[in-house]
């Protein structure tokens, strides 16, 4: 009866939070990836708002902790899968002045999935909110701002940085082995 009830639930889920919810888990495995954040906040899905709205959900869908350098992150992601007249809209105005309003530590990220599907987008777009100041954007300013699919996310002087899957497997490599030897050494 579960099964049945929790189906029937995601079926009349409205399709833009299917996608959604669907990009938010490509992103986050972005950033578990590299094993260098901790998840701090998620906003709440569909399902919890639809029974009463949180206001929280207004708020960035997730907020990470760098663990080198403890820098705390809001990032907001996006999921496009066409232009709308030449232009990716990738929020409403009111949107936008939301998200600025609430930037007080100029810590907000934007990440948008363009084409393909929320689990495998075509392209990705990162920027830093304080980078834009429209809702819609032109593929040619977009293009600056595009990183490598299956990248992980990294941060350094305050910027998130993307990092290869091999480079952040390595690291971590190296990391282990060097717990390894600090290990050997105090025998």
């Amino acid at each position: 009866m579960d099964i049945t009830k929790a189906a029937f639930k995601e079926a009349m889920k409205p399709e833009g939070y299917k996608k959604g919810d669907k990009f938010e888990d490509y992103v986050l495995s972005l950033f578990s990836a590299s094993k260098k954040w901790h998840l701090l906040k998620r906003t709440q899905d569909y399902d919890h708002n639809s029974q009463m709205y949180e206001k929280s959900s207004l708020e960035p869908d997730f907020r990470f902790k760098h663990l080198a350098s403890n820098a705390i992150i809001n990032i907001e992601c996006k999921y496009r899968a066409s232009l709308y007249n030449g232009m990716l809209e990738w929020c409403k105005r009111e949107q936008l002045i939301r998200y600025k309003d609430g930037d007080k530590y100029n810590n907000t990220f934007i990440i948008i999935g363009y084409g393909g599907q929320p689990n495998n987008p075509e392209k990705i777009y990162l920027f830093k909110l304080s980078e834009v100041k429209y809702e819609k954007l032109y593929p040619s300013i977009l293009k600056d701002f595009e990183i490598e699919k299956g990248c992980c996310f990294d941060m350094k002087n305050n910027q998130i940085i993307q990092q290869s899957e091999s480079e952040s497997q390595k690291a971590l490599f190296n990391r282990r082995l060097e717990f390894v030897k600090n290990i050997l050494k105090k025998k």
